[in-house]
């Protein structure tokens, strides 16, 4: 009996070691309320460390736990761990609880998916993801993740931006660096308002950030995105090797440098392709002919190919390789064109810049490598042309919204170089209509059409791409670009003017069925042809984020219609002014000698504004709205 008893009571005190053991691990209920505001994940816990041990090994480790309230947040059920030549996974384990905490099921080996990290802009990659995938059906629940990898080289220190997203809430993080003293690397914090916690035991230094109990963000209109506002590192070597290749990023000469060092001796061509090179140029004018001939060269001739092996992704091909081959990646185009310029004796600078509409510009004060393509700057007497190499239609000297306004590194003899690509101002972003409109008695309409898109308007809808395709591509770009309920395209027409400041030209011929609407003997018309602002937005008390507009253009709006002898106007409005730092409106209405003529200008200012200024923004939004649709009674006379 006594024996029976302690029996039983050890079962019991393994059930409870058990229970305290594996139950209840991560319960949702245990997440601050405050915390779930907004959010659609919350980071329970990212914890990551990285240490450096020499010049060719670094070990980063990751351990993560997120709770998943709903299918928005479903991205953070899988897990995704890269590696490549210079890189290998040591460990890499997952685990899922639900709601209460209890276990649900664990990462095996066999469930994780091994494949090729070919992006879609690629063709020749060697890096490699390995992907963990716990989702779930049934929310919310919670997944851990930990993995290692560890580094051969210190090119690479990870950054941490601790909330990629909107409708992200963390609850426990941390980042740690340790390192010996002789490689210290550099970092550079934003949004980050408390100091690092610092360790020195004579051989190791650590340094710690801590981040606790941090709100989602909840995404307003025309926000900036997260890493604007949330907590960010960015860390970067001093000194550092690279696939055999030593060099340093302590400042952006000596980065520059390596760079430089890397593409010595790859501008090599044959005998036969200079003389070619010369023979195009030969009866050029100027330098700024010859470089236009050579690119417009280089377009027909080569085609973009990713190449992302090894150094390979900092190094260009020998230009002698894509003058055979006939293609090459943004570093092998900008090489092979600067290869051309120099065999005419005009010199160029090869280019990094951080590509993408909207990308994050550089941060000037922390060099590094910041960067993600190459272009071409060739100094041409008091002015620099900007060559984007990878394009086969871009226009000769046009950057646009894909590299222009940021921080670009210079890659000179001197080393790295900071300066900014040229802005297109307003008055170079234009977009000009001027429309015949005939109206009928009932209100149909035959419109003749006229539009000019210069400067970045040139990229509205993605024009520039249709500007060399066919019929039906560019008749299909139409349709869904003209901002009118009714119309039948009868004829059209792309015109394309390339040139540092682009240009494209539409002819149209439109039937225009119901345009105006009709009450008895009265014609109720809206002057906007196919302009109008459609900016949807409301008032938000507590607005938290930003909003900031890159482009700053002008809109010129000339319509004259015309409309049977015995229709007369009734009303017409009084001229419109708007005026405002977000931008200026006008605009104004004629009657003489039976014609009507509508004139509009909108112009646009870029730049950042802090959230209390939204609410004015939308008040003039709606301003703008409304004299868009403001309506001209005409009346049958007879």
């Amino acid at each position: 009996m006594q024996k029976s008893f302690k029996n039983f009571a050890g079962l019991i005190i393994l059930v409870l070691v058990g229970t305290l053991v594996f139950a209840n691990t991560y319960p949702v209920k245990s997440i601050p309320e405050d915390l779930k505001k907004n959010a659609h994940v919350v980071i329970r816990k990212d914890v990551r460390a990285f240490e450096i041990v020499n010049q060719t090994k670094a070990v980063y480790k990751v351990h993560r736990v997120v709770t998943i309230f709903n299918q928005n947040g479903k991205n953070f059920g899988y897990s995704v761990v890269p590696y490549d030549q210079f890189s290998k996974i040591k460990k890499f384990t997952g685990e899922v609880f639900d709601a209460n905490g209890n276990s649900i099921k664990k990462l095996k080996k066999k469930d994780i998916i091994d494949v090729s990290n070919v992006s879609g802009f690629s063709i020749y990659e060697d890096n490699r993801i390995q992907i963990g995938d716990l989702t779930q059906l049934r929310y919310p629940y919670t997944v851990e993740f930990e993995f290692e990898i560890e580094f051969k080289s210190l090119f690479i220190i990870p950054d941490l931006n601790l909330i990629p997203d909107f409708n992200i809430g963390v609850e426990k993080a941390s980042y740690t660096i340790s390192f010996p003293e002789e490689l210290s690397p550099r970092y550079h914090t934003v949004n980050v308002n408390s100091e690092p916690e610092i360790r020195d035991d004579g051989i190791y230094k650590t340094i710690t950030w801590e981040f606790k109990n941090i709100q989602a963000l909840k995404k307003e209109a025309m926000s900036a995105p997260t890493l604007r506002n949330t907590p960010r590192i960015l860390n970067a070597p001093s000194q550092f090797e690279y696939d055999g290749h030593a060099g340093s990023m302590e400042s952006w000469k000596d980065f520059g440098l390596w760079i430089k060092s890397l593409n010595e001796n790859r501008q090599d061509l044959s005998a036969s392709t200079i003389a070619k090179i010369r023979e195009l140029t030969a009866l050029a004018n100027d330098d700024k002919e010859k470089v236009e001939i050579l690119y417009n060269y280089l377009q027909n001739k080569t085609r973009y190919v990713s190449i992302q092996l090894g150094i390979g992704g900092f190094q260009p091909f020998k230009a002698s390789l894509v003058d055979e081959k006939g293609y090459g990646d943004c570093k092998a185009l900008s090489n092979y064109m600067a290869a051309m310029l120099k065999a005419i004796d005009i010199p160029s600078v090869y280019v990094l810049v951080k590509a993408g509409p909207g990308a994050p510009d550089v941060i000037p004060e922390f060099p590094g490598n910041q960067f993600n393509h190459a272009i071409l700057a060739v100094p041409v007497k008091s002015d620099t042309l900007w060559l984007e190499c990878t394009s086969q239609t871009n226009p000769f000297g046009y950057l646009g919204s894909f590299t222009s306004d940021r921080w670009v590194l210079l890659i000179t003899d001197d080393g790295g170089k900071l300066v900014r690509t040229p802005k297109y101002s307003e008055e170079k972003n234009k977009q000009i209509t001027i429309a015949k409109v005939e109206l009928d008695e009932v209100g149909n309409a035959l419109a003749s059409v006229s539009i000019s898109y210069e400067g970045m308007q040139y990229e509205n809808g993605g024009l520039y791409g249709v500007l060399h395709k066919g019929n039906e591509d560019q008749k299909k770009w139409l349709q869904n670009n003209i901002d009118i309920s009714s119309f039948d395209i009868l004829n059209f027409e792309f015109v394309n003017f390339p040139a540092p400041i682009p240009k494209a030209k539409i002819e149209l011929e439109l039937g225009l069925r119901r345009f105006a609407n009709t009450s008895g003997k009265r014609l109720f018309l809206q002057p906007n042809l196919m302009n109008k602002a459609s900016t949807n937005l409301n008032h938000e008390s507590d607005r938290l984020s930003s909003f900031k507009f890159s482009m700053p253009y002008i809109d010129v709006d000339s319509i004259e219609y015309t409309f049977k002898e015995n229709f007369y106007p009734e009303f017409v409005p009084e001229d419109i002014s708007i005026e405002s730092e977000f931008g200026t409106y006008n605009s104004k209405f004629i009657f003489d000698s039976g014609k009507l003529i509508y004139i509009r200008e909108f112009r646009k200012e870029s730049g950042e504004f802090p959230p209390e200024k939204y609410n004015d923004y939308v008040d003039f939004t709606r301003e703008v709205n409304k004299a868009d649709n403001t309506r001209i009674i005409l009346i049958n006379t007879t």
